[in-house]
């Protein structure tokens, strides 16, 4: 997700807040002027503009639901494990088998560990983490 680490972050947001609202008041003035025009409901007058903040206040809602989707970080994948904290299970030959989020990985690391030693997920080159010591 380069869009939200790349520089100017706060008015790159600012931008997407402001098209969702856009989008959404005219989405919520649209259906409001159909209900009125077709008069398909017979719906007194006074109850559209009930009905127009109701949709309002649930398109903002929507809206601050799809921002925060959006600015989530991703947890599947490599990117999900970088910063993932576990504990080394058994030391081998070539390296350690640590447990990450209920997974083992094969590991490496410049510190010499020991088994239960807490570590943290540094990088991540193919099926192989790097990690230190926490």
């Amino acid at each position: 997700m380069q869009f939200w680490t790349q520089k100017w972050t706060f008015w790159r947001l600012v931008v997407v807040i402001a098209v969702l609202v856009i989008f959404f008041i005219f989405d919520d003035v649209l259906m409001i002027y159909l209900m009125a025009e077709l008069d398909f409901l017979s719906i007194h007058s006074g109850w559209y503009w009930v009905f127009y903040f109701a949709a309002l206040i649930t398109s903002l809602l929507l809206a601050l639901v799809v921002f925060e989707s959006m600015r989530r970080q991703p947890t599947t994948g490599q990117e999900g494990l970088i910063g993932e904290t576990g504990r080394v299970m058994r030391i081998t030959d070539d390296g350690y088998q640590v447990k990450v989020l209920g997974e083992i990985w094969q590991a490496d690391c410049e510190q010499r560990l020991k088994v239960n030693d807490p570590i943290i997920v540094k990088s991540m080159m193919g099926l192989r983490l790097k990690v230190e010591r926490r």
